[in-house]
């Protein structure tokens, strides 16, 4: 059906049988990763995040086909807005998944949009994930259309990171909350270079723009943290980069674009912790991060799972800013395949080694000062390697689980994969172009 359904609106979709081609190769594998995903955790594992979710979804499809008012209530109404109806049927579950499904708003927002999808799929875990699998795909195809857009590269090579990676397709097609993450990074990038870079400007798009920063923010508030103030460089590096002023005059206005973004980042990010007292302080944030280690260390000994350590950490500003490098390099390398203890960080490792050899390739075939010149030249590359870096730092410095890890960098993987990719494909360029012009 799914199938069916793209290829009859096929034309007004794609211009070009390649762009079709792609979207349908990565569709499949999202599926694949759908229906994976729910297997190994069903009959392989038997537990995990995505099951929990998957009771919360049947206790509502279950009480909306016996009452659709207390359904829909369970699913559009806030729990202290619950009557006794709700509330019954809420001690189905235990205390403990009643407590983590619907009175944690991050999770509550993974029960109202599965409960909404599993009503048109019968309750199915597959047919859930299939069906946000293709949600997945269509987002991760509106940042390739973009990407290829601003970069001026397309077809396999762009789809290798964007649509094409294991981790990637796998993690991003489930009722996670990874999953909602994932499309709100594709979409809010999207959007804002449609509104900001291509003035395209609507009020569908700044609506969509929204939701989707706000579903994020939701389900994983550190990344909008992140990619907020990441993006908001974007418009210093193009003013540095594409404006014909002399450089006098861009020495002078760059304290001031970097003071006004400096100025939003911070309003932004007050705004936002206000809702998450844990984010409100330096010292609250050096204090979550300590606690957070000791209950995932804790957690991960108690599930004989594959846990890692950065080794003796300082929580001061200056003692955690010092575990950057080796947080980062475990974000984008890390498990190796020494460190493998199940088949799903095999899978992981060997990805890496590939991510790791291909960073050798880039080092040594362009070297590091010319990929730093090929990123520079481009504002949307500046961007990109600000993102990736920060959000490596704070993904290989908070998770401290090769499990988890997996999912949590899962944003940060395609633009990582495309600044790689673009050292290679610009360093050719630029040589071939070299090579020519002697001649």
């Amino acid at each position: 059906m799914i199938y069916l359904t793209f290829l009859i609106v096929k034309k007004k979709l794609f211009s070009r049988e390649l762009d079709f081609k792609i979207f349908m190769t990565a569709l499949s594998l999202k599926i694949v990763g759908a229906i994976s995903l729910a297997i190994i955790f069903k009959y392989h594992y038997g537990y995990g995040d995505i099951l929990r979710f998957h009771e919360g979804c049947k206790l509502v499809y279950n009480a909306f086909w016996e009452n659709p008012a207390v359904g829909m209530r369970l699913i559009f109404l806030p729990p202290s807005d619950y009557t006794e109806l709700e509330l019954n049927a809420l001690y189905k579950l235990s205390h403990f998944l009643r407590h983590q499904l619907f009175y944690i708003k991050s999770s509550r927002l993974v029960i109202q949009l599965g409960s909404l999808m599993g009503l048109f799929s019968f309750n199915s875990l597959i047919v859930l994930n299939i069906l946000l699998a293709t949600l997945s795909n269509l987002a991760s195809w509106m940042l390739y259309s973009a990407l290829r857009k601003v970069l001026n590269f397309s077809g396999h090579r762009l789809a290798l990171g964007v649509l094409y990676w294991p981790s990637v397709f796998f993690w991003s097609s489930g009722l996670l909350k990874d999953t909602i993450a994932f499309i709100g990074v594709c979409v809010i990038i999207f959007y804002f270079l449609e509104i900001f870079k291509w003035k395209k400007i609507s009020p569908l798009s700044i609506i969509v723009l929204l939701l989707n920063i706000y579903f994020t923010y939701t389900v994983k508030p550190y990344i909008i943290l992140i990619l907020l103030p990441s993006l908001s460089l974007f418009f210093v590096f193009s003013f540095l980069l594409t404006s014909r002023i002399n450089f006098a005059a861009k020495a002078l206005f760059i304290p001031v674009i970097l003071v006004v973004c400096l100025s939003v980042s911070v309003v932004l990010f007050n705004v936002l912790s206000s809702s998450l007292p844990r984010y409100a302080s330096v010292e609250l944030i050096l204090k979550f991060a300590e606690i957070t280690h000791g209950q995932m260390i804790y957690s991960t000994e108690q599930a004989g799972g594959s846990g890692y350590t950065l080794g003796d950490i300082d929580y001061t500003v200056t003692g955690i800013i010092s575990k950057a490098p080796i947080s980062i390099l475990t974000t984008l390398y890390r498990p190796f395949l020494f460190e493998v203890t199940n088949i799903l960080t095999l899978i992981s490792s060997i990805e890496n080694l590939i991510l790791l050899l291909l960073t050798l390739v880039v080092l040594t075939r362009v070297g590091p000062l010319k990929a730093l010149r090929i990123i520079s030249s481009n504002p949307f590359l500046l961007t990109m390697l600000v993102f990736v870096v920060v959000f490596a730092f704070a993904i290989g410095f908070m998770s401290y689980n090769f499990g988890a890890l997996a999912r949590y960098k899962i944003p940060c993987i395609p633009f990582f994969i495309i600044l790689l990719q673009q050292c290679l494909v610009q360093n050719r360029f630029r040589r071939n172009y070299t090579e020519v012009s002697y001649h």
